[in-house]
């Protein structure tokens, strides 16, 4: 039996895809169509599952979905998915998603016997080209294998990681579209690389809107430079740059393709005040709820984590919590005693280490409704229609982490909370979704020192991923019954009592 679990709201996820639909919707290409849209699935899509999450995102069966056509089509997802590394690609391509996939790293070679090489033949493999080398590597290659490859060059204007600098990415632009990617000097056949994308990556684009305006000045200034070399019509190059931040600080950085990523689980605002895109105002879902009119274009927190209860105790004053006793139940009125609640998470599952060594830092959160096992689920009973109809409702109260986290616990002083809320077998949104509240999930990042998709990336596979799909299009309480189990994840498609059972991913 699983421990804890991550529960995705696919309806925030539509949501999400709907509010950067929006953002992006005001921006129009140089041809005149809609900016299309890139969905980054890097690290098993956040942690949260790469496959699940793309065969939703290219259908666009919810609110997130295209309805006046673009780069993707009339009536589809996503235009592109972006991973990083080919075997991310693979997993993505064996899932039977046939929208196009960027792989980010230099990738140098494929085989015949590779999923990478179907993708390719059928034009839905795209690479990024990050040197000058690698670029007459892929051209050899495409030569030899007979398969053309569509490339996005990569400009370096700030990053320092990967890409090439400016002038090598234009010496890269003039040898893809003069000879295929291969040398001017080489004798021999042409390579059979095509350019399908421009590309540069913003250092800071949450927080330093001056680097981040030099950056995009750079970028303009190289696509200056190679505007008569580029393809135009149908076979233009999609030009991009925006990461989430950058996608809603302003529409001068959306180029004809965004790509983002944690804002598809309605995270990845929290340090943009400065948002410049049009007159919408854009924010995060705070307490008061989704679907309150007049805010369309708040992203939805689509992720909790939750576990359970499984023993309470009574400590005396002066008693030590944790290794290393960084802990100690401190001085109560009248002499009472400390109650430490014990749940089954820790740093095997990717919860910090380094939150509560000494008592302060992490929060958790109590709903008072109780765990959903998989005993409890074995009939229909009033108990258990109250548990899958409140399931996000907002913790009512939170506990702090106290003691050093364990391997597979942590502890903690739940004193003030009311004993039929925190008892043996009651729910624990160990990170939640509410924004404000003391576990919301980016609050817990940021108490261990990190960024809210860093602790999602760290979250072990042995943590069950579970899809949500309320029923309500505007409601974020109304669930369906609980997951499958261990190892498999019960996807909700259509409403409460439509569901099925897949692998679960990791």
């Amino acid at each position: 039996m699983t421990t804890s679990r991550l529960e995705v709201d696919l309806r925030s996820v539509d949501h999400n895809v709907a509010v950067i639909r929006r953002v992006i919707g005001q921006s129009r290409t140089p041809t005149g169509r809609p900016v299309g849209l890139c969905a980054v699935l890097k690290q098993d899509g956040y942690g949260l599952g790469a496959a699940r999450l793309a065969k939703r995102l290219a259908a666009g069966d919810g609110l997130g979905a295209r309805t006046s056509g673009g780069p993707g089509g009339a009536g589809g997802g996503v235009e592109m998915f972006a991973v990083y590394t080919p075997d991310e690609a693979r997993q993505l391509i064996e899932a039977n998603i046939t929208a196009p996939i960027l792989v980010l790293m230099p990738m140098r070679d494929i085989t015949r016997v590779d999923p990478l090489y179907r993708a390719a033949v059928a034009g839905r493999l795209a690479v990024t080209i990050h040197d000058i080398d690698q670029l007459a590597q892929l051209a050899d290659l495409s030569t030899r294998l007979g398969v053309r490859l569509n490339a996005h060059v990569f400009v370096d204007t700030g990053l320092g990681r990967g890409g090439m600098l400016p002038e090598q990415g234009a010496e890269a632009v003039k040898r893809i579209v003069t000879s295929g990617g291969a040398p001017s000097t080489r004798s021999g056949a042409a390579g059979r690389i095509s350019l399908a994308g421009v590309m540069t990556h913003f250092a800071s684009p949450c927080s330093d809107a001056a680097f981040t305006g030099e950056q995009a000045r750079t970028f303009r200034e190289f696509l200056l430079g190679v505007k008569d070399l580029l393809p135009t019509g149908a076979a233009a190059p999609q030009i991009h740059a925006a990461n989430t931040c950058a996608t809603f600080r302003s529409d001068k950085y959306h180029g004809t393709m965004v790509r983002v990523g944690q804002s598809l689980y309605g995270y990845g605002l929290d340090g943009v005040s400065d948002v410049d895109c049009g007159s919408m105002q854009f924010g995060m879902l705070g307490a008061g709820g989704a679907g309150t009119p007049g805010q369309p274009d708040v992203l939805q927190p689509a992720v909790r984590w939750v576990s359970s209860v499984v023993h309470v105790k009574e400590i005396p004053e002066g008693h030590p919590v944790g290794y290393g006793s960084t802990w100690r139940a401190p001085r109560r009125p009248g002499g009472a005693a400390t109650r430490i609640a014990l749940i089954p998470v820790g740093y095997a599952d990717g919860y910090p280490r380094s939150i509560g060594s000494g008592g302060e830092g992490g929060w958790v959160g109590f709903t008072g409704k109780r765990w959903e096992t998989k005993g409890e689920t074995a009939g229909p009973s009033a108990q258990v229609a109250d548990i899958v109809g409140s399931i996000h409702a907002a913790a009512q109260f939170h506990a702090p982490v106290v003691g050093r986290v364990s391997m597979d616990q942590i502890t903690v002083d739940v004193t003030d909370v009311p004993a039929n809320v925190c008892g043996v077998g009651m729910e624990v949104e160990v990170a939640g979704r509410v924004s404000g509240a003391r576990n919301f999930l980016p609050a817990v990042a940021a108490s261990a020192g990190t960024i809210t998709h860093e602790l999602l990336c760290r979250v072990s596979p042995r943590v069950e991923r579970v899809y949500k799909y309320p029923a309500a299009a505007t409601s974020l309480r109304a669930e369906p019954p609980p997951p499958s189990p261990p190892g498999k994840v019960t996807v909700h498609t259509t409403g409460a009592d439509d569901r099925r059972t897949v692998p679960a991913a990791g």
